[in-house]
């Protein structure tokens, strides 16, 4: 294990600089499915998020941070730095029964900071792998976990329940390789903060500490019952009238509680003045389109300005809230319109912790640029290339080409949606730094039918998506397109797999658990 690479850390206490010979700590919270309008902000006050807009106001608002479009993908790029169609990990999520991970050979973020000499733990939602142990957070770097590994579970019962997916119902909390059957009946995301909070408190902080905080809020529960939380929470927002967005603000406020806690339990160990703390959501929101799949059900989110929702390559699924808190920011309280990507995270935290530049990654080295609000190091990122679904999509500066629609997205997920109880004047703060301005619709729009032809759009001058440009530019098209092919020429194209029936929880005493060794696992 290659020993910690000392460093000196200017720290900025007030007007005093002090100088620090430890790495800092980092914490690394990431939301499931937080939409763009979903913090205050962004503009919209209707469900206030007090601890994070003070994080925000109070670090650095990435306002033009990415992911991408869906879970599973978001993770693999989070974790490994690359973009996840290096590894076949781009098309879809895993679901349970799934043989599937990120390979072993793969080198993730904790095992790079445990080379720095960090304690290394995970609370939360992992879904990357778990066929068998080898996938699993423990044995990827992380010290500890307390989480679960599939894509959602039941706030409260922490079992997922899919009435017509047998690998989908079972038990699936686990504290390290046990059933966390003892949190029964208690609310996920406190559980969760009070997991991480303890991590925090217990820790010794002559050892620097990586905290990976992956929260399931405000992801859906299940089809029975998508929305939940507690009456405690409910009852902040007797302002909302509909049922659903109310309950949907609720799950808002956990989160928001949990950020604030968590500065809170830091503050108490004296140790946020040396401290990362980065908030991100793994990608856009998801709610008011499903109203128009007769049976789908709505978690309320909203991504409104921008458009389309998760599981899209619209902005509304793939340019996602980030911040990143620091007492390193020589700028503190400004909002970054830099180009960012998940995969910056892994070679900007080594860079911000003394470790040496990584190699082979996707990824860009971004902390300059945050510590002194320059200019982004990334004029380009790939955002998919999936030979399954056919499916492309590339930002270049300020364009974005779009190659063909998802074909699973069959609930007209390309729109602009409002919240379920509309847009209401009095929660509308334009004026926020943060805010996205749009102009209205216009009769000169060119509409995008991704069907027929590719789209381009210049988000500079049109953030939301309204007018493709692409007759406009059609040698910037082509050099996009090149760019894809390119891109197209080193991915790895996996088709989908179907579930291992010896994967199905009833055959584990009804948990959703490992059930290979590693001689079993697929080119790991």
């Amino acid at each position: 294990m290659a020993s910690p690479v000392p460093i000196l850390v200017l720290l900025a206490v007030g007007a005093t600089v002090v100088l620090s010979e430890k790495p800092p700590n980092v914490i690394l919270i990431v939301a499931d499915d937080l939409g763009w309008n979903d913090v205050s902000f962004h503009g919209y006050t209707q469900i206030p998020t007090p601890n994070i807009d003070r994080l925000a106001a109070t670090g650095m608002v990435l306002n033009s941070h990415y992911s991408q479009s869906l879970c599973t993908p978001s993770r693999t790029a989070l974790l490994t730095g690359k973009y996840p169609t290096r590894l076949g990990m781009q098309s879809g999520v895993l679901g349970p029964g799934n043989r599937r991970g990120i390979p072993l050979k793969e080198k993730l973020l904790p095992q790079y900071f445990k080379e720095l000499g960090y304690a290394t733990h995970m609370v939360g939602k992992w879904h990357v792998g778990y066929a068998a142990p080898e996938l699993t957070p423990t044995h990827r770097g992380f010290d500890s976990y307390f989480g679960y590994y599939n894509g959602y579970i039941d706030y409260f019962t922490h079992d997922m329940n899919t009435s017509a997916e047998p690998f989908s119902n079972g038990f699936d909390l686990w504290d390290g390789f046990i059933p966390a059957t003892n949190c029964k009946g208690q609310y996920l995301t406190d559980i969760f903060t009070d997991r991480a909070m303890q991590r925090i408190s217990q820790h010794n902080f002559d050892k620097p500490l990586f905290l990976y905080l992956a929260h399931m809020a405000p992801h859906w529960a299940n089809e029975h019952d998508p929305v939940q939380t507690t009456d405690e929470y409910i009852n902040r927002f007797p302002h909302i009238h509909h049922e659903g967005r109310q309950k949907y603000a609720g799950t808002l406020a956990a989160l928001d509680d949990s950020v604030g806690k968590i500065m809170d339990a830091l503050h108490h160990e004296k140790a946020d003045n040396n401290t990362i703390v980065i908030f991100l959501a793994d990608n856009g929101g998801t709610g008011q389109e499903h109203y128009l799949q007769e049976g789908a059900q709505a978690t309320h989110g909203s991504n409104w300005p921008l458009r389309g929702t998760k599981n899209t390559w619209f902005e509304g699924g793939v340019r996602t809230v980030g911040i990143v808190w620091s007492r390193l920011l020589q700028h503190p309280g400004t909002v970054w319109n830099g180009l960012m990507h998940l995969t910056d995270w892994l070679p900007t935290l080594m860079t911000a912790t003394g470790g040496m530049p990584v190699r082979n990654v996707d990824g860009v080295d971004q902390w300059k640029s945050l510590v002194e609000a320059a200019p982004s190091m990334r004029n380009e990122l790939l955002m998919q290339a999936d030979a399954i679904w056919d499916q492309y999509a590339l930002r270049w500066y300020q364009y974005k080409l779009l190659v063909k629609e998802n074909p699973i997205t069959g609930y007209n997920a390309d729109r602009w949606y409002v919240p379920v109880d509309g847009i209401i004047p009095d929660y509308v703060n334009a004026s926020l730094p943060a805010a996205v301005h749009c102009a209205p619709p216009q009769s000169t729009e060119r509409p995008c039918h991704l069907g027929e032809a590719p789209c381009l759009f210049d988000l500079e001058a049109d953030p939301c998506e309204r007018d493709n440009v692409a007759a406009d530019y059609p040698d910037v098209v082509k050099l996009m397109l090149e760019k894809l092919l390119a891109y197209n020429a080193t991915a790895l194209h996996s088709p989908p797999q179907p579930e291992d029936p010896l994967g199905l929880p009833s055959l584990h005493g009804g948990l959703i658990q490992p059930w290979l060794t590693l001689s079993d696992l697929p080119n790991s």
